[in-house]
């Protein structure tokens, strides 16, 4: 299994826009939401201070307080001063599964393939009977 950081995560539209958290943002917010995304999807978390978190998202100090609150409950602390996006780590789960399962799928047919050819071939040479 690769150990690379998966570049994309699914995004369901229809899940997004009926989400309540979602529906009362306002289009800046969700601007500074999909972004926060996209970090937590790359390096797992963010950080809970809302100073960086106004750093990640281009916003000043004060504006990105303004804007955190309806942003917050979307996220939840990892015990260690950062915040994760618990839809996010399960759509993270799911891709390793797959990719865990595709991997062992991939093994086993290999293994069947290798095992085919290794009896197709089993017994050597051919003999053929001279004429005589």
């Amino acid at each position: 299994m690769s150990l690379e950081k998966s570049p994309a995560f699914q995004f369901y539209a229809s899940d997004f826009l009926v989400d309540e958290n979602v529906n009362l943002m306002s289009n800046r917010e969700i601007g500074c939401y999909i972004k926060l995304l996209c970090f937590c999807w790359r390096e797992k978390t963010i950080p809970a201070d809302v100073k960086k978190i106004a750093r990640l998202c281009g916003e000043s100090e004060d504006e990105m307080a303004e804007l955190w609150a309806p942003l917050e409950p979307c996220f939840k602390s990892d015990n260690n001063g950062r915040l994760v996006q618990p839809r996010l780590e399960a759509e993270r789960k799911k891709q390793e599964e797959w990719r865990r399962k595709s991997s062992l799928g991939g093994k086993e047919s290999a293994r069947v393939r290798s095992a085919k050819r290794k009896a197709a071939f089993k017994g050597g040479s051919t003999t053929v009977a001279t004429k005589g």
